[in-house]
C-alpha cells in the first residue's frame, strides 16, 4: 500500500452518518491532519484492498502504513484531533469485539437513522482535503 503524507479517512459517500462524521472532522481538525475520500472513489482503489472498498458499512482510516477499520478507525481519528478529543482513548479499554459490535449495530441502521440530506459545499481549503 502506498503511503500518504496525511491520514486518509475513507467513508461511504452515500451515507448521511459518514457525511456528518466528515463534516465534524473538518471542523475540528484544525491542523489538517486528515484528507477524505469515498470508498467508491479512485483514491480508495489506489490505497485500499478490494475487501475494504466493498465493505461500505465500514469506515477505513489509513495513517502512514497503518490501516484502521470500524471502531478503531473512529478512535484513531478522535485521538488525533486535539482539544478534548484524545480523551476518547479511554474507549480502547473496551474490548475491540464489543466496540466493533456497537459500531456494526449503528452501521447496519445508519441509512435509516441518518438519511442523506443536502450537503453543504466545502470551502476552498476543505476542497483541497477531499481526494477523488
Amino acid at each position: 500500500m502506498a503511503e500518504h503524507t496525511r491520514g486518509i479517512i475513507f467513508y461511504d459517500g452515500a451515507c448521511g452518518l459518514c457525511n456528518r462524521f466528515v463534516q465534524a472532522v473538518l471542523q475540528r481538525d484544525l491542523q489538517g491532519r486528515f484528507c477524505f475520500a469515498t470508498l467508491q472513489g479512485d483514491t480508495a482503489t489506489r490505497f485500499l484492498r478490494a475487501e475494504d472498498r466493498e465493505q461500505l458499512s465500514t469506515m477505513v482510516v489509513v495513517i502512514g502504513a497503518k490501516t484502521y477499520r470500524q471502531a478503531d478507525a473512529v478512535l484513531a481519528v478522535a485521538v488525533r484531533l486535539g482539544r478534548g478529543w484524545p480523551l476518547c482513548s479511554v474507549l480502547y479499554l473496551v474490548p475491540r469485539a464489543l466496540r466493533n459490535r456497537a459500531y456494526t449495530c449503528v452501521a447496519r441502521h445508519r441509512r435509516r437513522l441518518f438519511p442523506v440530506a443536502t450537503c453543504r459545499l466545502p470551502t476552498r481549503e476543505e476542497k483541497a482535503r477531499l481526494l477523488p
